[in-house]
């Protein structure tokens, strides 16, 4: 009889289960199939300082990069912004020492009510999408950080790419199964394990070289001889079936654009680019690829890769003939996929026009020693070279730290590198920001470029004073006293 009760408890708590998972993916489907506007209202109550309080909004969605809305409020008043949103629009609203996850509905509003009546903290209070999350915020990004910062290094070599997948996937299992089994709010067990999935994929399984010498370093080998450069076969990448990529809780996630840009990137892969290809055409090509590897050729996940294709054309200023855009009206069944390209090949060929060309695309340029071209262009300069990627995080934070230096010292001309390591429709959303002159290379050239300076790892910065000689070079960020200390010697 005691069986029978536990097996209905059992059964009972199954049903539970997938109902509640079920009416999850309701929502996510139901609340996210059009591209318009959003709006986010921000009011302030009870605040008696003189001071404006400085708030930072970085939104992306699954179609859109980082980006970044700064903005403040001075004494009691509210403030309202309008986004164009693809779908589902997920954001971090920060200010002083608070963070809140928001969301944002396209044709909706999204309201943030910061109280300050109490004198301990702001009372907030959230009116919008996925309440669970926001209220969640702080055990979220805890447990997020706990799940990276875990050292789940083996203390065994690893030699072999699909030896270091299969470990790799096994260590990321047993941090999902963590996530799941936390008491957080279903949503939030969502949008936690799509993103660290997402990001846990980025950072690890997509670069399996860099993957194996961090592990093997862990692991007691020496730095030199674990620098070791395996080729990668397609077969590797049999990773992806279990990501479960066409599943729509990756609106949930902040980073699955990241991802699926940093597939369309990936050498291995070597999915076509959509310039001088038929729609039809891509998708073939691009299927049987990526079939053997996912286990099924449509959906989802196809649309988001075959936007994100068109968008990095869009991003190399090419915008798209009216071929392509009468295949992209009549392919998408979702038209909220055809009006967000539509929009986006609308406003950057206002870019193009109007472009002030201190961004560079040389990817696809034969110049032989890209780092002397890049010299020649700033004569009697010194000039500080900066590598960097848009996924790496240390490369962002020292960017900020540097920005009061520019402003100080803007006789010096910064130069920031990258390749395409670095998703193109991200990096050209984010140069935006970045005061300077930007140059995006080829794989190949960036492979030349490290060989020739001797560097493997970014930040990396290098130093030239007014007659283009080399006086420093640094791996890391050294500080900022020590960096203005360098700049200040090298103005001499």
């Amino acid at each position: 009889m005691k069986n029978i009760i536990r097996f209905q408890i059992l059964l009972w708590a199954l049903i539970c289960t997938i109902i509640v998972n079920v009416n999850a993916q309701n929502k996510l489907s139901n609340n996210s199939e059009s591209f318009g506007d959003s709006y986010f209202k921000l009011e302030v109550q009870g605040n008696t300082s003189k001071k404006a309080l400085l708030f930072k909004l970085t939104l992306t969605s699954n179609l859109t990069s980082y980006y970044d809305i700064n903005f403040s409020i001075l004494g009691n008043a509210d403030t309202l912004l309008k986004i164009p949103s693809f779908k589902l629009t997920s954001a971090i609203l920060k200010t002083d020492n608070i963070e809140r996850y928001i969301f944002l509905l396209p044709n909706d509003t999204t309201k943030v009510i910061f109280n300050f009546d109490s004198n301990i903290s702001p009372y907030i209070q959230y009116y919008g999408p996925y309440e669970a999350i926001f209220r969640e915020t702080k055990t979220l990004q805890s447990l997020f950080s706990s799940l990276f910062n875990e050292n789940s290094s083996s203390n065994k070599y690893v030699f072999e790419p699909n030896a270091y997948r299969d470990r790799a996937l096994s260590s990321m299992r047993e941090k999902i199964d963590k996530i799941n089994n936390t008491p957080l709010s279903m949503d939030s067990k969502i949008s936690l394990h799509r993103t660290f999935a997402a990001v846990y994929t980025r950072m690890f399984l997509l670069d399996p070289n860099n993957g194996m010498y961090i592990d093997n370093v862990n692991a007691g080998m020496d730095k030199e001889k674990a620098k070791i450069k395996n080729k990668i076969n397609l077969d590797y990448y049999t990773f992806l079936r279990e990501l479960d990529l066409n599943n729509k809780d990756y609106l949930l996630s902040n980073y699955y654009n990241e991802l699926t840009k940093s597939l369309l990137a990936d050498s291995v892969l070597n999915l076509p680019v959509t310039d001088n290809i038929s729609l039809k055409d891509w998708m073939k090509k691009t299927s049987a690829i990526l079939h053997p590897l996912l286990g099924y050729s449509k959906g989802y996940f196809y649309n988001i890769m075959l936007a994100n294709a068109y968008l990095d054309q869009i991003a190399r200023s090419k915008l798209l003939s009216d071929e392509q855009s009468k295949d992209i009206i009549g392919y998408f069944k979702d038209k909220s996929f055809s009006d967000y390209l539509l929009y986006q090949n609308s406003i950057n060929g206002l870019r193009i026009v109007n472009d002030t060309g201190r961004v560079y695309d040389w990817s696809n340029l034969k110049k032989g020693d890209v780092l002397s071209e890049i010299i020649k262009k700033y004569p009697d300069k010194t000039i500080v070279i900066d590598f960097w990627a848009t996924w790496c995080a240390p490369c962002l934070t020292a960017m900020d730290k540097i920005k009061p230096i520019k402003e100080k010292y803007n006789n010096v001309v910064f130069v920031y590198i990258t390749d395409v390591s670095s998703p193109r429709t991200l990096w050209n959303n984010q140069v935006k920001g970045i005061a300077g002159n930007h140059f995006y290379l080829s794989s190949l050239q960036m492979e030349k470029l490290q060989k020739k300076i001797n560097f493997s790892s970014i930040p990396t910065y290098l130093i030239y004073n007014k007659n283009g000689e080399l006086i420093d070079k640094l791996t890391g960020f050294p500080g900022s006293q020590k960096f203005e200390e360098i700049l200040r010697n090298a103005e001499k």
